[in-house]
């Protein structure tokens, strides 16, 4: 960076704006601390107005920060962090969000839009909605107040105008940071709506009229929290390089847990309209997802995550995180012994009767049940790091593995309930009579599912399941593979299917109740191309070396042939660098392009490589083509003493097979000065391989200012050997085999069906967002005990919505 006498003075309106960003963070304080003195007054004209104002306040920080943003004023420590002038208008608005003080401000605005949005919905229970919001609203407002995100930093005690930023981190160089973060905010930030409805309720003791007023916004709660998730696995997809949607990171975790919660809400909330019941239970869901998601940000901000996530933000200032943890334990405490309070004063009235025979409420409340569980479990696997830090090990993350191995309990009964639960009648029904009206599509599933398998069996397909492979189980089980892939996929398409009955059934008669069923498609469509693009890949190690043609993954008919494609205009330390890679066989021939370029650490000035894939997209399948740094050492180091031998391993990639070296290490010769420039050490070997036995002396070179310079000899036409080291003391050397052409190691993935994952998410999208809309005048209808003997309900498209 120049010498600040060098710089021109920081203008004077960046200044202004940057000083009325701080002046309306702590304008929000003082208005949301107003505006709860006014509800606890009972002065509405003071606390709407002064709630009003807040809110505008966060709007008016935003802004503030986003003006600093756009404008490139680097003289502000947190957009020189994350900004540089080469980013386009996008990138600079989403920098906004990249770091963890401009993530608050985020959760801050989207919570006050939705708030507001639902202002008029809350009607008499205004008073108590007001200062839940007030609350969280004015806390967040404080932790800001304490990170913010519009301090200035001076050069030598000046205020200067900096030419440029660091810029976002590699990984979040990517359209997706401008789509992502804004949508799964826009879901955190109505979770404040059910939580605020919640707390109103329970004060003014309204167990009725409340659920009608929230059912919408629970809606748009977790559609747009679910749209949030799918669009980050979207992200690690085409960024991360590991071949997957999901790997359950804790900060996905975070994220997950809020959605499952809201979904059983939803769920309850059908039931309450209809039957008018578990009023209790569903003002305890309309404020557990919120607090789960405080309880994640916390576990996110902390710190300890930073090794173990790709996610996790660095670790807050001290005085914000204890008024987060303060923040947190307080409305965990505050809201959960109100709800005790009211439930001892008044749940007797409200308690449930006792269910006979097998009908629809009944079906929602073991899908909410397992739900509730599938929630749990993860939450206990998302605290897993928390709980190690406390007892002073070192915090690492519950393996994928592992979360499959107990979630699955959950997930397949979740998915059967969804499919079967829409053909229930919210009267008791004989389980014969049940069972009749899912014979047809029991039997179209299994159609369906036969057709699939004799077309993927085709080979223009490619889908090949090793003989014999096993999944783990619990308990030391195990399981072949195909056949479970095989039900699996079976229970996605029994869903759809079932699903798609309603819906026709129901689209002529009311359109807008259809929104429940395509959800619930969507899910089991997006499940369907986890389950298959996930079980049937093929995943294959290799590497290329210029001018060498490498065996590559079959895709579709014989395998592939992959070569490097020359290329004069290769910079490893531009960001936008790419390698070509051709592929051609009997199949489609095509260029893939994965990313590999070297971020230079701002601090350190060391190096770091970053690659990102290169995605072929068909519609029955993805090749995905990861290509890693050039790798010029062909074997581990080995260190030997004069008289000593070894053996040096070396892979031949075009031949795919082993070449062994005996290296017998003879004496260490020196020519010149030792500590002069220029000067050689010399380590004499014998080496025995495939083509006989000669004697080779590679060089160690002392350079101009005294560093290593190291000289290897080609022992054949495929590898060479390098002295790394020696220690003039006991004559020893470390020596390694080296490629004599460097070759780049590669991974490529056949990713079958990923085309249902894209799709699944949109039908689940429009079906949540028609969903809502269908339900945003709704009232309470109570359907009688002597509901007719068909499945049509009071509400028609009302189902069971699972866990992704």
């Amino acid at each position: 960076m120049e010498a600040a006498h060098n710089l021109p003075p920081a203008p004077d309106w960046s200044l202004l704006v940057g000083k009325l960003g701080t002046g309306f963070v702590w304008a929000g304080i003082l208005f949301f601390v107003t505006a709860i003195i006014g509800v606890a007054l009972r002065r509405e004209r003071l606390s709407t107005p002064a709630f009003f104002a807040g809110a505008t306040s966060v709007f008016g920080a935003f802004i503030s920060l986003g003006v600093l943003f756009v404008t490139d004023q680097f003289h502000f420590q947190y957009v020189f962090a994350h900004s540089e002038k080469i980013n386009g208008l996008g990138y600079k608005i989403a920098a906004i969000w990249s770091g963890q003080e401009g993530s608050f401000l985020l959760w801050a605005t989207c919570s006050a839009l939705f708030v507001l949005l639902a202002w008029r919905s809350a009607a008499a229970l205004r008073r108590g909605y007001t200062l839940a919001a007030s609350v969280f609203l004015g806390a967040v407002c404080g932790i800001l107040a304490y990170e913010t995100p519009f301090k200035v930093q001076d050069l030598e005690g000046k205020i200067v105008q900096i030419p440029d930023g660091v810029g976002l981190a590699p990984s979040l160089n990517n359209y997706w940071v401008i789509i992502h973060p804004p949508t799964i905010f826009l879901g955190f930030g109505s979770l404040l709506v059910l939580f605020s409805f919640a707390v109103a309720a329970l004060l003014q003791r309204d167990y009725d009229g409340w659920a009608a007023k929230l059912r919408p916004w629970a809606i748009v709660s977790m559609t747009f929290t679910g749209l949030g998730l799918c669009m980050g696995g979207f992200w690690a997809y085409e960024t991360l390089g590991w071949g997957g949607f999901w790997a359950w990171d804790p900060v996905e975790n975070v994220s997950f847990v809020p959605w499952v919660l809201t979904t059983v809400l939803v769920h309850g909330l059908i039931v309450q309209a209809v039957r008018s019941k578990w009023q209790f239970s569903n003002l305890l869901l309309a404020g557990i997802p919120f607090l789960a998601f405080t309880y994640g940000t916390f576990l996110t901000r902390a710190g300890f995550l930073d090794q173990v996530s790709v996610h996790s933000f660095a670790k807050m200032n001290a005085s914000a995180h204890l008024l987060l943890l303060w923040f947190l334990i307080g409305t965990v405490v505050l809201f959960t012994g109100l709800w005790f309070v009211r439930l001892r004063q008044d749940g007797a009235q409200y308690a449930a009767p006792a269910l006979d025979g097998l009908r629809r409420d009944g079906l929602y409340r073991t899908g909410m049940q397992l739900m509730t569980m599938l929630a749990i479990a993860t939450a206990i696997g998302m605290s897993v790091p928390l709980l190690q830090y406390a007892m002073g090990k070192t915090p690492k993350v519950v393996e994928e593995q592992l979360y499959h191995q107990v979630l699955v309990w959950f997930f397949v009964p979740i998915l059967i309930l969804m499919a079967i639960a829409p053909f229930a009648s919210w009267r008791a029904m004989r389980l014969g009579e049940f069972a009749m009206r899912l014979i047809n599509i029991f039997s179209l599933s299994l159609f369906v599912v036969g057709i699939s398998l004799l077309i993927g069996a085709h080979p223009e397909y490619g889908v090949h399941l090793e003989k014999g492979a096993t999944i783990d189980f619990p308990f030391g089980l195990k399981v072949l593979l195909a056949p479970w892939i095989l039900f699996l996929v079976w229970l996605c398409a029994f869903t759809t299917i079932s699903n798609l009955w309603r819906l026709m059934e129901t689209i002529r008669r009311s359109p807008l109740s259809t929104g429940a069923f395509l959800a619930h498609i969507g899910v089991a469509v997006a499940m369907a191309g986890l389950i298959v693009s996930r079980g049937l890949e093929r995943k294959q190690e290799y590497a290329l070396q210029r001018g060498v043609p490498a065996l590559g993954l079959q895709a579709s008919g014989p395998a592939h042939i992959v070569e490097l494609v020359e290329q004069q205009n290769l910079d490893f330390f531009d960001r936008d660098n790419k390698v070509a890679l051709r592929m051609r066989g009997d199949g489609p021939e095509f260029v893939a392009r994965p990313g590999l370029y070297y971020d230079v650490n701002e601090q350190t000035g060391e190096p770091s490589p970053v690659t990102w894939p290169h995605i072929q997209r068909w519609l029955s399948h993805d090749m995905y083509v990861v290509l890693y740094p050039l790798q010029p050492d062909a074997s581990n180091p080995v260190t030997l003493k004069p008289g000593e031998s070894t053996t040096l391993d070396g892979m031949v990639w075009q031949q795919m097979s082993e070449r062994q070296y005996q290296v017998r290490y003879l004496r260490m010769e020196r020519e010149g000065e030792a500590g002069m420039s220029g000067t050689k050490f010399k380590a004499i070997l014998q080496v025995t391989g495939p083509d006989g036995q000669v004697e080779i002396a590679p060089e160690l070179v002392v350079a101009e200012g005294g560093g290593p310079q190291r000289r290897p000899v080609r022992i054949d036409t495929e590898f060479g050997i390098e002295l790394d080291s020696m220690n003039a003391a006991d004559q020893s050397v470390t020596l390694k085999l080296t490629y004599n052409i460097p070759v780049f190691p590669v991974e490529t993935f056949y990713k079958p069906m990923t085309i249902l994952v894209w799709g699944g998410v949109g039908i689940l999208t429009i079906g949540g967002l028609l969903a809502a809309w269908g339900r945003r005048g709704s009232r309470r209808v109570t359907a009688p005990e002597s509901a007719p003997t068909d499945i049509e309900s009071v509400e028609k498209g009302d189902a069971l919505i699972p866990v992704p």
